[in-house]
């Protein structure tokens, strides 16, 4: 941290939490004498980031396990939640229109299915007309905590697709972007292209969102009303919505640097919670919150 008048938080990690994090610094770091440098590299470059001490905080989407947090020393607490959205640039098709599953998801990425105008597709989607067009699948070059949901939402009820839906995502029949912002800005660029993006980055970027088959077998429609309090959950079921995870290193020589990160995050869960829903995100619950401040508390009695 460069200066005790003004520190300056570093971080590296997720993109989805970015938008979030940069306006919680310009809306509400400025009084509390906070400067603020976020890298939007990717969830597992942030937990690689973080585990080479390099930045003040690393930030996933991927949680990570027990003994992962225990090995590279590191204490785990949730930011934010999100929700993930399946995006396609399909001309005449509107928004939570084509109507997806997880099979036909899997054969896509896989480059099973080719062309929109596959007859499995047109059997999924009986009202609409679906062009004769190329498919381009778009993937995340990057380890990213999105590439994971999605596969588990794919391999959902079938454990023996989990396999072939993280190399679907990790080997793409098409193209492949680093980070949120380079699958936005290439599935709006491509027609016939499609991929996956948390949902204020579709909003803001204006890509047609797809309506995915539930659990229950209702194909749910994404919107930002989804993020209601009442719709939050976790899990691999559509829709995806998850919390997104920032990490801290347990070293003594790091409290005061550890004790400026805190402050950050209390100001914004005290005082961020409308900046969250203006962005697209929802904002953690008392639970939530109350884990997050756990955790810090277990940081401190550790150092």
């Amino acid at each position: 941290m460069a200066g005790a008048a003004t520190p300056v938080i570093t971080g590296a990690g997720a993109t989805v939490p970015a938008p979030l994090l940069r306006l919680w610094a310009d809306r509400l770091g400025g009084a509390a004498m906070f400067r603020f440098a976020y890298r939007p590299i990717g969830s597992g470059a942030g937990v690689e980031a973080i585990t080479a001490r390099s930045v003040d905080f690393g930030a996933s989407d991927i949680p990570l396990h027990p003994p992962a947090l225990e090995r590279h020393g590191l204490v785990q607490f949730p930011m934010l939640r999100a929700a993930l959205s399946v995006v396609a640039h399909l001309p005449g098709i509107g928004q939570n229109q084509l109507r997806l599953d997880p099979d036909l998801l899997l054969d896509i990425f896989a480059g099973r299915i080719r062309a929109w105008s596959d007859p499995r597709l047109r059997a999924a989607n009986p009202d609409l007309v679906l062009p004769h067009l190329q498919i381009t699948p778009i993937v995340r070059a990057d380890r990213s905590g999105s590439s994971d949901w999605l596969a588990k939402y794919i391999a959902r009820g079938h454990p023996n697709l989990s396999a072939d839906a993280n190399r679907a995502l990790a080997q793409p029949f098409g193209l492949a972007a680093f980070g949120g912002y380079g699958m936005a800005s290439t599935v709006a660029r491509i027609e016939g292209a499609i991929g996956y993006v948390e949902l204020s980055m579709a909003v803001e970027h204006g890509l047609t969102r797809c309506a995915l088959r539930a659990a229950d077998g209702r194909y749910s429609r994404l919107v930002r009303s989804t993020l209601t309090p009442g719709n939050l959950g976790t899990g691999p079921g559509w829709p995806i919505i998850f919390q997104s995870h920032a990490l801290l290193a347990r070293e003594a020589g790091r409290r005061d640097l550890n004790a400026e990160v805190i402050r950050f995050f209390e100001l914004a869960f005290q005082k961020g919670d409308e900046l969250a829903w203006e962005a697209g995100f929802a904002p953690l619950d008392a639970a939530a919150k109350a884990s997050a401040r756990n955790a810090w508390t277990e940081l401190a009695q550790g150092d």
